[in-house]
């Protein structure tokens, strides 16, 4: 929420001491709204590139170049996974490197839709995936490439929807140099529905930089995002109803597992998935910690190689509908994957 103040001052010396105080006071309180979750959620007032899915010409790239000389390109399995994906996906190298590596995105379909100033000098690109299929042609997977230092961040914005006819989902960016600066997405429609079946809006806006938040998110917790599980684990204050949950012993058992090297991302604009395995024994024993920024809720799970048992522990029940979102996230192994039913979280082989 942006407010503009207009002052006409016929005679400044006139305003007493009194109103200069309570025109300071007002004009502080300003300040205070202005910087609040919701305020940070308008579209800046002036874009430096603004984008649509689904209006105009459709194009895709198959690779792009970035302004600090980075590259992302898609890529297709065929039948041989890479980078961990077995199917198409998109990946990057860095501007001194000549190795490419996976940056998340994988499934049927991968486009780079566009790229921004151009796909030679980059400084932001955006990319899709879905399914392939004819259920899948209304929806896809959004992704934001900006420049990182002598790399890309790949930022998840969630899953996106066509939305009704004149109501387009709009993805707005500021620069200052290669930086973005602000970043808005309008109109974006993630599957929920009112009691009509119309697809209900809403918004995602990059939070410090470190990912695209819905408006419910809270933000005490976008500080998690890039962290590693420990995080939240050695909180007394975050990991209090967990510990209720787990008990002593099986929190002692959970933080052991996530005790190796891991890593954070955020979902959907809600949720904060922390995923790493255990010291010493990565292959065979790995997990992860979800927190919900909707609610502060958060669950806890791990897994082991070759096995279909999945320990697990939450704050609230599971929800099919809203928590596959980062259920299946999660590694499940060579030619495995985790799925959720009926909020049973379950490994397939």
């Amino acid at each position: 929420m942006f407010i503009t103040l207009k002052t006409r001052l016929a005679n400044p010396a006139s305003i007493s001491p009194m109103k200069i105080s309570a025109l300071s006071l007002f004009l502080h309180l300003l300040a205070v709204v202005a910087s609040s979750p919701s305020a940070l959620a308008e579209a800046p007032s002036k874009a430096d590139f603004t984008w649509s899915p689904n209006v105009g010409e459709y194009v895709s790239h198959g690779r792009v170049t970035f302004a600090n000389g980075a590259e992302i390109r898609t890529f297709r399995s065929d039948g041989t996974p890479q980078f961990g994906c077995e199917f198409s996906g998109v990946a990057a190298k860095t501007a001194t490197s000549n190795s490419f590596y996976g940056t998340g995105p994988c499934d049927a379909i991968a486009h780079i839709n566009v790229a921004w100033p151009s796909t030679t000098n980059a400084k932001v690109a955006i990319a899709s995936t879905n399914c392939g299929g004819t259920i899948c042609h209304t929806y896809s997977d959004y992704y934001v490439f900006l420049i990182n230092g002598s790399s890309v961040k790949v930022l998840q914005v969630g899953t996106g929807h066509a939305g009704p006819s004149g109501k387009p989902t709009k993805f707005t960016f500021t620069f200052s140099g290669n930086d973005a600066t602000s970043s808005v997405i309008t109109n974006f429609y993630s599957g929920e529905e009112n009691n009509l079946g119309d697809l209900l809006s809403s918004r995602r806006t990059l939070l410090k930089g470190k990912g695209y938040v819905h408006d419910s998110f809270r933000p005490q917790y976008i500080d998690l995002v890039g962290e590693h599980p420990e995080r939240f684990l050695e909180n007394e204050s975050l990991r209090a109803s967990m510990v209720t949950k787990t008990g002593p012993a099986n929190f002692r058992a959970l933080r052991a597992s996530l005790s190796g090297p891991g890593s954070s991302s955020l979902l959907n604009g809600r949720f904060v998935l922390m995923e790493a395995c255990q010291k010493h024994n990565c292959d065979s024993t790995w997990g992860a910690v979800v927190v919900d920024g909707f609610t502060g809720d958060a669950a806890a799970v791990v897994l082991r190689n070759g096995s279909k048992t999945v320990d697990q522990y939450s704050t609230r029940a599971l929800k099919d509908d809203i928590d596959h979102a980062w259920v299946e996230r999660i590694y499940a192994g060579e030619g495995g994957y985790v799925s959720l039913n009926k909020g049973i979280i379950k490994v397939s082989r």
